[in-house]
Parts: structure tokens; C-alpha cells; sequence
């Protein structure tokens, strides 16, 4: 139940009011609240507070603010900053309906007793929250990515420098791990805003045992370094074949899918411009699959994967995600007639995600009978980029079948009837950021029918 009152004197608001064993919850608009926040936002600081110390006092609930926009939040939430939050003591306000990075801010505050350098503050929170995020491969050095920033001019990080914070967060997860919070805690209460880099080593090598330089470098040159401590998202139940989900009331999937003995699995999300990685986090460092979403208001991924365990994440997550299948037995097969099928809809896009190295083979595919266009994305032949070999879109699986190659680069509509098969002969899925070499099929502009 939201009651609404008049503006306090220690808050930006009070608006709408919710509250919870350890938050109260105010909302600029009387709406009603996804029916799990509060008690995630409850057990949330129960888990990441608890990491660094915290301990909730429901007598002294951590204040929440939920601007209805940023120009709101701008206007009205006294962080001069150009992002959608900030942290101003035990207060979170955010455009947000759950932020983790400022409510990370608040536990350490609370637990810490106040806050430190931009440096410890910003690398705490991205430790602690995995926000913002950071999605390159383990074999990608994280310096480099980054832009191999100097730890020295980031000591008085904030606002909205992304790969700033990605390198703090490195840096603070590798000491937490290494040496654990309790450490950590020493530093930043012994650093205060405004030291220099200078006295800023010097405490650094009262607190640990290697120079900050040396610890700066572990973290950021080191291939598969983790970027935070990501046990709150990876924290799922399984989602089963034929099951939808929609994310949780904080933005995050907490769904995850297996792989055993099957080839990979067939995911439909939800939402134009949304975003899916899919990472095994019982395995670290791990390989991230990516799976974007297309043009439409559905996207269908048809996506090898190897055996494991895989979370959800999004960024931003799908408004719903469908596990249609798991990929057919024969699934990218080495003859046209053992070949598994796929089935494509005029409406959506559908991608064919090949693992990185592989690509050699045939897939049958289910299209109805209409014509589509086709895009090989990431995939090289003999002869690339010419037409020699290039993937191709057969009719049938008979050694008079007509084909049609699909040339590097370009969409080519391809009529495609059922007991069609798509032919990719020596072709080989180059590594990308995704891992995957891919065949798009987008919907024909003109809704044509396959003659």
C-alpha cells in the first residue's frame, strides 16, 4: 500500500511511500510496484551487505527515491551528475526501479562508516553490483579494452566515465578476492578524498602486500580477469523447454538453460534493441554468447552452444524470453539427408548462430513457403568474399536442386520452401565479439510468397 505525503526536509521527495523490513520506497508516481521489489531489494542487502560487513537494521531503513525520468531526476536530485543516480548517504536516488551500483554505495557507506575516494568509491560499487557491465571475451586482456587507463587519474572518479568504472571494479574485485573485503575496508578508511597519488601508494602499502602499481596491473593485464562479484545475477532457477519468463522485478533475468548431450537451443526474445548473453558461471573465466535482438518485435536464435549451464543476462534484458527447443539431433549435419530443421517466420528475424571455428554442414529449414532475405554474418569460405562456396540456400536435398549463395555482405531475398536447406560447404564462423558466425533471415519487405 503507497501513501502519499508532502516533501521532507532530508529527501529529494516523499511522494508515494512503500516500505519493507530494511527500505522505504519513495515513488514520485502512484503506481503500483512490481510485485517482488521490495522483498529482492531486502534480500539484496542481506547478500551484498552482508559481503562487506552490513548488517540492516529495520529501524533505520535505507531510504529509495524513484524519479519518474532523467530530466526529473536532473532537475530535482541534487547529484549534479550527468547519469540516472547517485548516493547521497543512506538515500539511493535513480531513475531506476533497483540500482545496484548506488544501493552498493549505500552498504558500503552505512557499513564503512561514509564514503572515500572516487577511486575505492566507484570500484566498490562495480565489485559489488557488476554495474556497468563489462561483456568481453575471457581472452581479451581487460586493459586493452579498456583503453589501459592509469589508476592515477582516476582517483577522483565519478560521474559517467564507463570504462573508468569497468577498470575500478577489475581492480577492486581482484583485491577482494585475493585479500578479502576486510582489507579492503581498511583502505578506504584511510583514504579521503582529495590524496594524492603519491600518499595514495603509500597507505596502498600499508594495507597490502604488493604496490599498487602491481595490483593495478594483475587486475587489468591479466586474459579472463573477473569484473565483479556476480553471484546476484547468477543467482537462477532453471527455465524449462516450452517455458517463458519475463525478467525479475530488478531488471535481471535469475533464469538460466542446460545443455547436455543436445546441440544447442532455440531462445525467442522479446523487445526490439534488447540484448541476451548467456555465460556459464559456474566456470571462470567463461565465454559469453551473445544474442541480439532484431528489427522485429520477436527475435528467434537457433544457437549451438556447448554442454553446460548458462544464466540469462540482458542489457537491456527482453520484455520476455521463450526457450522454444533445444536445436534438432543432426543440427548442422554432415549430410543434407540427416540434416535437423529449423523453422523461420516471415514476422521475425531468425539467426542461425555457428560456434566460432565451425560451419561445415547442412540444416533443413521450415519456411512456409515464403520468400525471405538472407545475410551471412561473420562467416568465411574459400574464395571470400566471392560467391565460391559461399553458403548457399538449396531448394532440396537433390543433386539437381536449384541453390542460391548468399555472397559476404549482402542480403539476397531467397525464396524458401519447406524441405528447403541451407548448404554452407567449407565455411567457416569467425571469432567476434559474439562468438558466432551467423546466417540472418529478416522478413521480405514485401511479404512476398515463394513461387
Amino acid at each position: 500500500m503507497s501513501l502519499q505525503c508532502k516533501a521532507g526536509e532530508d529527501g529529494p521527495f516523499v511522494g508515494f511511500i512503500s516500505r519493507s523490513e530494511f527500505f522505504e520506497y519513495h515513488n514520485r508516481v502512484d503506481e503500483p510496484l512490481c510485485p517482488t521489489l521490495l522483498s529482492l531489494l531486502d534480500e539484496h542487502a542481506l547478500r551484498i551487505g552482508g559481503k562487506i560487513g552490513l548488517v540492516p537494521d529495520p529501524a533505520r531503513p535505507f531510504r529509495y527515491y524513484k524519479f519518474s525520468d532523467l530530466a526529473d531526476f536532473k532537475s530535482h536530485a541534487g547529484c549534479g551528475l550527468d547519469g540516472g543516480g547517485c548516493a547521497p548517504g543512506d538515500n539511493t536516488h535513480s531513475t531506476l526501479f533497483f540500482d545496484p551500483h548506488e544501493l552498493s554505495h549505500n552498504y558500503v557507506n552505512r557499513a564503512w562508516s561514509g564514503g572515500s575516494m572516487g577511486l575505492l568509491n566507484e570500484g566498490e560499487a562495480v565489485a559489488l553490483s557488476c554495474q556497468p557491465g563489462y561483456s568481453a571475451q575471457p581472452s581479451d586482456r581487460p586493459g586493452q579494452v579498456l583503453g589501459d587507463p592509469d589508476w592515477r587519474d582516476l582517483l577522483m572518479l565519478h560521474g559517467n566515465s564507463i570504462p573508468g568504472y569497468a577498470a575500478a571494479g577489475f581492480w577492486m574485485t581482484n583485491l577482494a578476492r585475493q585479500y578479502g573485503w576486510d582489507r579492503a575496508q581498511t583502505l578506504h578508511r584511510r583514504i579521503r578524498s582529495g590524496t594524492s597519488a603519491a600518499d595514495f601508494e603509500r597507505e596502498f602499502a600499508r594495507v597490502y602486500p604488493i604496490s599498487m602499481d602491481a595490483a593495478w596491473s594483475q587486475a587489468l593485464n591479466t586474459p579472463g580477469a573477473p569484473p565483479c562479484e556476480d553471484e546476484w545475477g547468477c543467482t537462477s532457477i532453471p527455465l524449462d523447454v516450452g517455458s517463458e519468463s519475463a525478467p525479475d522485478c530488478d531488471g535481471q533475468m535469475h533464469r538460466s538453460i542446460t545443455v547436455i548431450d543436445q546441440p544447442g537451443v532455440v531462445l525467442s526474445l522479446t523487445g526490439a534493441g534488447s540484448e541476451m548473453f548467456l555465460r556459464n558461471c559456474a566456470t571462470a573465466p567463461a565465454p559469453i554468447y551473445e544474442l541480439v535482438a532484431g528489427a522485429t518485435a520477436r527475435t528467434t536464435h537457433a544457437a549451438v552452444l556447448p554442454p553446460g549451464t548458462y544464466t540469462l543476462f540482458g542489457a537491456p534484458a527482453p520484455s520476455n524470453v521463450e526457450f522454444v527447443s533445444y536445436l534438432p539431433s543432426g543440427f548442422n549435419a554432415g549430410t543434407c539427408a540427416s540434416a535437423g530443421v529449423i523453422s523461420l517466420d516471415r514476422a521475425q528475424v531468425t539467426y542461425v548462430d555457428l560456434l566460432a571455428g565451425s560451419g561445415n554442414g547442412w540444416i533443413r529449414l521450415v519456411g512456409g513457403g515464403h520468400t525471405y532475405r538472407a545475410q551471412p554474418v561473420n562467416l568465411i569460405w574459400p574464395g571470400w568474399p566471392g560467391s565460391s562456396g559461399a553458403p548457399a540456400i538449396c531448394d532440396s536435398c537433390e543433386a539437381a536442386a536449384t541453390c542460391v549463395p548468399l555472397p559476404s555482405g549482402d542480403v539476397t531475398s531467397v525464396a524458401i520452401p519447406d524441405g528447403a536447406v541451407l548448404r554452407l560447404t567449407g565455411v567457416s564462423a569467425v571469432a567476434s565479439s559474439s562468438l558466432y558466425g551467423q546466417v540472418m533471415f529478416l522478413p521480405d519487405a514485401s511479404g512476398g510468397a515463394a513461387p
